[in-house]
């Protein structure tokens, strides 16, 4: 029997889709980090959507705009795949939850495990979380 050129592509292209990736992808963050929070206004937080952007800067860049800071987070990593846009993504989650408009004085560094003084494997961040003051007429 023989089958024309396109059927064996689509022969071939059934057999790829048969293929089973593996759930373990070497790389991968294993272990959600450690992640604290602090509310530091009188009150209870009002969250915001789960979506809504949350402005980042850095340490030592400060936003144009005057702000009031509502609280404190800090991202510890217990795996050394976590990366800085984890984190970031992390405190942003956290700030959401306090109504937090953006992440001011972000700082990201290596640390120590305890008991240990090898740095490489953990990393913390730590970050304001502010709502934007609103313009004086």
């Amino acid at each position: 029997m023989r089958l024309r050129p396109g059927t064996r592509l689509l022969c071939l292209s059934m057999a790829i889709e048969m293929i089973v990736i593996p759930t373990f992808i070497p790389g991968c963050e294993q272990f959600p980090p450690r992640v604290t929070a602090r509310y530091l206004v009188p009150g209870k937080p009002t969250a915001r959507d789960r979506f809504a952007e949350v402005g980042v800067y850095l340490h030592g860049r400060e936003p144009a705009r005057s702000y009031v800071v509502i609280g404190e987070v800090e991202v510890l990593t217990r795996s050394r795949n976590t990366s800085l846009s984890d984190m970031i993504d992390y405190a942003s989650v956290e700030a959401r939850k306090m109504g937090g408009e953006a992440i001011v004085d972000v700082w990201p560094r290596s640390v120590a495990a305890r008991g240990s003084a090898d740095s490489r494997g953990r990393h913390q961040l730590t970050a304001k979380i502010v709502r934007w003051r609103l313009a004086s007429n």
